[in-house]
């Protein structure tokens, strides 16, 4: 979410109107108000077509506000626009499996954010619990298997951050990376 309005307020391309319903948006999110929330996104988005973001975080709110059908339609309208819209691509893909819903569809998006990132810790959980419903056991294994090489290799990073801001004495940023 920070990301998100760190880029709005970023870019040139997103118009000032845009950006306050955008805001105001979030404010709702925040709050918990997914159908407000959902109304001022897509306003902010109808405002200005490039803010997908905008589009995004209505998506979001329809998930939350149990409105999974309509999520879905939110989110392939995000990856139309954008294909490879990493996070339009997940939130697509993980509400299809909870619905049940096009689960081939979910699969070859997930394996398409594998092409544009390869270390996509969720598309390999995700193509897991697809060959987990299929029944493909062996796949299955072997996607939660490659989760967890990156989810490794992000945990030596981790400690390696947490050991240099020790020896600096810079305990509050290595709070962050103290793993128990």
């Amino acid at each position: 979410f920070i990301i998100s309005v760190i880029l709005l307020s970023c870019s040139g391309s997103i118009n000032k109107k845009s950006s306050e319903l955008y805001l105001l948006g979030a404010d709702k999110y925040n709050q918990k108000d997914f159908f407000n929330g959902e109304f001022l996104f897509e306003k902010s988005f109808n405002v200005d077509r490039d803010n997908t973001a905008a589009l995004i975080m209505a998506g979001k709110c329809e998930f939350f506000g149990k409105k999974f059908s309509e999520a879905l339609d939110t989110f392939e309208k995000v990856i139309k626009i954008e294909p490879k819209n990493i996070s339009a691509v997940i939130w697509y893909s993980r509400i299809a499996l909870l619905q049940n819903n096009n689960i081939d569809k979910a699969k070859k998006y997930a394996e398409n954010i594998l092409k544009i990132d390869d270390e996509n810790i969720s598309a390999y959980i995700i193509l897991a619990q697809i060959c987990e419903m299929k029944s493909e056991i062996q796949k299955s294994v072997d996607y939660y298997e490659r989760a967890m090489l990156h989810e490794n290799e992000y945990r030596v990073i981790s400690k390696k951050l947490y050991n240099y801001y020790m020896k600096m004495n810079l305990l509050d940023r290595a709070k962050k990376y103290k793993r128990e």
